[in-house]
């Protein structure tokens, strides 16, 4: 479910609209959190290539702290309004501090679960359109280049 909203984000047609990942994480040990964003992979592109979740994320807040300091930091680097962003965590003190931003967020805890990611969608009033369209990261066009 995870990996599935993942592919949908990532597709042609989320991304044409300007779609972004952003991870917040606030571990205390961030090096190890980023060495699991490179091991872990999602099947992507229309090739269906394993990539690294690492390489589809554009915004990184992985340190101890408060989301809501996260999401301030992501806000002025991307320049995206906190009310076009989404927020999905399995913490609700998480959820209602960056939901006081004004960011849509959204209580998960089991996590990413398919009724979790279709509840976001119907409060966007989207669909989970299933056409198979993921974008190939400039670092995977490359990678193909080189086999």
């Amino acid at each position: 479910s995870t990996g599935h909203a993942l592919r949908r984000l990532t597709s042609k047609t989320w991304v044409k609209h300007g779609t972004m990942i952003a991870v917040a994480s606030r571990t205390n040990y961030p090096d190890w959190a980023n060495e699991c964003l490179k091991l872990m992979k999602i099947q992507h592109g229309t090739n269906k290539k394993m990539v690294s979740l690492q390489k589809i994320i554009h915004h990184f807040q992985i340190y101890p702290g408060d989301k809501k300091t996260h999401f301030k930091r992501i806000h002025k680097d991307s320049g995206i309004p906190f009310d076009r962003m989404v927020f999905m965590d399995n913490e609700r003190r998480n959820v209602q501090s960056v939901a006081s931003l004004g960011v849509h967020s959204f209580y998960t805890p089991d996590g990413m679960t398919m009724d979790k990611w279709h509840e976001m969608l119907t409060y966007f009033g989207l669909d989970d359109n299933d056409d198979d369209d993921s974008e190939e990261t400039e670092e995977e066009e490359e990678d193909s280049n080189d086999e």
